[in-house]
Order: structure tokens, then C-alpha cells, then sequence
């Protein structure tokens, strides 16, 4: 991850959102493991020999459940990940509540360890789950209304939109009519639409008509997003250039002046100031079968 925001600079808030994901992953995780390995000594029965039992034999079969049972590696770890996804997944995604609801359960098996301790870490993985399933339904009412309140977290928080969860939105398949589809009509006079990335709040999902908090166009190195003018009108903000929104104001002369350049889009100020904003593309001859030599030029949006 720490190479990636300098060879795609656009790629800064993704590699910070992920980078904040896997460290709150392996937070929880150590904190299961460090919690286990403390309580190691009541969860695991050590072996007893058996009468009639070579010394040799149960000398190796100890050292081999110390080895297995007193030294936390890789598969241990990967153990206790398995277990907290999947107590995540009933907790819709509540990472944080699913490693306390875990620790309790924990709590307990210690507790009971002196009437049964676990064979191994996959036994223990399993006592946990189990003890752990009654705590998991208790928890998923209070889950769910904390998702229904998310929205007015955020909004109460003023949370940036690299502390905020965003949503990718499908422009390729929206519907003629609406928001989305109107965007990648006029985008797509600047850039391939493969190369728009569309991001709202997750909290915005309901929202209608959504909300485009922020439009990002790699490749060209800028951005646009929904801000409110004077008048209250949401119009589509240029984040790089200051005041300037996408604006549908035509006349003659506008017409005339981009008649040569159907890759423009028209920006207007607070003051009704128009500026055009035209991307550095290479014009290509097209190439058609019945006129070879045609005189006619494209735009070419490049791979």
C-alpha cells in the first residue's frame, strides 16, 4: 500500500481507506489472540500419561502440545480471523462489537475450563462460537439500529470524506431520466466513462435524487461534486477550480464557439463569468472505408 499513492496519485483515499480497514482487522484480531494466549494455561488440558505408557512416548507427546498449544503462529492467527469474520458477517459488518461479543464468550469458556478444556485451537474456535451465538442474536437488534443511524452520526460529526465510508456508483447502467445517467451523458464529453469514478456516502444511498460527493476523473487529474450555489440549486462544483460549476447556459455565440470542440464542457461562476474547460486530447483522422481520404477530424481519448 505504500507505494501506490505515489505511482496513481488519485489512489490516495482508496490506499488510506484500506490501509485504516486491515489495521482495525488486525487490531481486533491481536486483541482475540493476546487474550487467548494469556488464558492459555486453563483452556488447554496438558497431556496425563497413561498407566502402562512409556515415559519416552508421553515425554514427546508433551513437548508436541507445547509446541502446538503454547506458541501462537500463523495458523492460530488465521483461526481467530476466520471466527471474528464470521461473527462480523451476523453483526452486519460490526467488527468492534463482534470482538467484544468474542472476548465475553472467552470470558466464560475460561471460566468453565475447569469442567472441560479444548483439545486444540480449532476445538477452542468452535467453543467459542458456540458461546458466543446467544450474545450474536442479543446484539443484532442493537446492530441494526446503529446502521439505521448512521446517516445522523455522520451528519452530526462532520466526518471528511476520507473518514466516511463511500459507495461506487454504477453510471454505465443508470436509467435514462435520472441523476446518474444525466452525469454520464455530460462526463463523457471529457472523459471515457471507464475512467469515472462516481463516489457518494453510503449514508446518501436513500437519498433522491443521490447526492455525488465526489466525481473523480483520474486521468485528467480533477474532480468535481454537489454543492449548493447562491440561489440553493445544486450544481456540479469543480473541486480544482474555485467557483466554477458545470452549467447548461447556451446561446449563439456559446454554440458557435464550441461547434469545434465537442469535448468541452462550459463552467459558470457566481457571477455568470462562462469559462470552457477542454482536456489536452489528440485529434485522429478517422479511418473510413468509402472516403480514405477524408479531411474530417475525432477526438481520440487514448488507452
Amino acid at each position: 500500500l505504500d507505494g501506490v499513492p505515489q505511482r496513481f496519485p488519485s489512489c490516495g483515499r482508496v490506499t488510506r481507506t484500506l490501509r485504516s480497514k486491515v489495521e482495525a482487522r488486525l487490531e481486533c484480531v491481536g486483541r482475540l489472540c493476546d487474550a487467548i494466549q494469556t488464558a492459555k494455561d486453563s483452556l488447554f488440558a496438558e497431556p496425563t500419561q497413561i498407566e502402562g505408557e512409556r515415559d519416552d512416548f508421553f515425554n514427546d507427546r508433551s513437548e508436541d502440545w507445547r509446541a502446538l498449544h503454547h506458541n501462537a503462529n500463523y495458523t492460530t492467527f488465521t483461526a481467530y480471523a476466520a471466527v471474528l469474520d464470521a461473527t462480523t458477517e451476523k453483526l452486519s459488518g460490526d467488527q468492534t462489537r463482534a470482538c467484544e461479543v468474542l472476548l465475553d464468550a472467552l470470558n466464560e469458556v475460561v471460566e468453565g475450563a475447569e469442567q472441560q478444556s479444548c483439545k486444540d485451537y480449532t476445538a477452542l474456535c468452535t467453543t467459542l462460537a458456540t458461546t458466543a451465538a446467544p450474545k450474536v442474536k442479543a446484539h443484532i437488534p442493537k446492530t441494526r439500529a446503529t446502521a439505521k443511524e448512521r446517516a445522523k452520526e455522520v451528519a452530526k460529526k462532520g466526518l471528511t470524506l476520507d473518514e466516511d465510508e463511500l459507495v461506487l456508483l454504477d453510471l454505465q447502467h443508470a436509467k435514462p431520466g435520472t441523476k446518474l445517467f444525466t452525469l454520464a451523458q455530460t462526463i463523457t464529453r471529457l472523459e471515457r466513462l471507464s475512467y469515472v469514478l462516481a463516489w457518494t456516502r453510503k449514508s446518501n444511498l436513500t437519498a433522491q435524487p443521490i447526492k455525488l460527493d465526489w466525481v473523480d476523473l483520474p486521468r485528467l487529474k480533477m474532480g468535481f461534486r454537489d454543492m449548493k450555489d447562491a440561489h440553493g440549486v445544486t450544481q456540479l462544483y469543480s473541486i480544482d477550480h474555485a467557483d466554477l460549476y458545470v452549467s447548461n447556459a447556451r446561446s449563439d455565440l456559446i454554440e458557435t464557439l464550441l461547434k469545434g470542440m465537442p469535448h468541452s464542457l462550459v463552467l459558470q461562476n457566481g457571477n455568470a463569468e462562462l469559462q470552457v474547460l477542454v482536456p489536452s486530447l489528440r485529434p485522429v483522422r478517422p479511418s473510413i472505408g468509402s472516403a480514405p481520404l477524408s479531411t474530417g477530424l475525432g477526438v481520440g481519448h487514448s488507452e
